[in-house]
């Protein structure tokens, strides 16, 4: 079976932060793409709550998404989205191929 797989994750800012965090994840999403290991990285803005942000990432395993973690572009977008966050990142679901 592969290692490869899929990741949900979520954040919310305070009302009045969404250009703050749409500026992180643009600096943030194109280094992501380029990295070892991941096969996709999209970043969304949930149409009926715009504070409301969703990453739904491919990872070929669960290594690479721990590097992708303790890359500087990672850092530095937590670290530009911590003051607004009003629910912090959560991963949300990973999920495997199964055919």
């Amino acid at each position: 079976m592969s290692t490869d797989f899929h990741l949900i994750a979520s954040f919310k800012v305070k009302p009045g932060s969404e250009a703050i965090a749409l500026d992180a994840l643009k600096l943030c999403a194109p280094l992501s793409r380029n990295e070892a290991g991941c096969l996709s990285y999209v970043p969304y803005q949930d149409i009926e709550d715009a504070t409301r942000f969703h990453f739904i990432e491919h990872w070929t395993s669960p290594a690479a998404l721990d590097g992708h973690m303790q890359t500087p572009h990672f850092k530095a977008m937590m670290n530009a989205l911590e003051p607004v966050l009003s629910e912090p990142l959560a991963i949300v679901s990973k999920q495997q191929p199964v055919i």
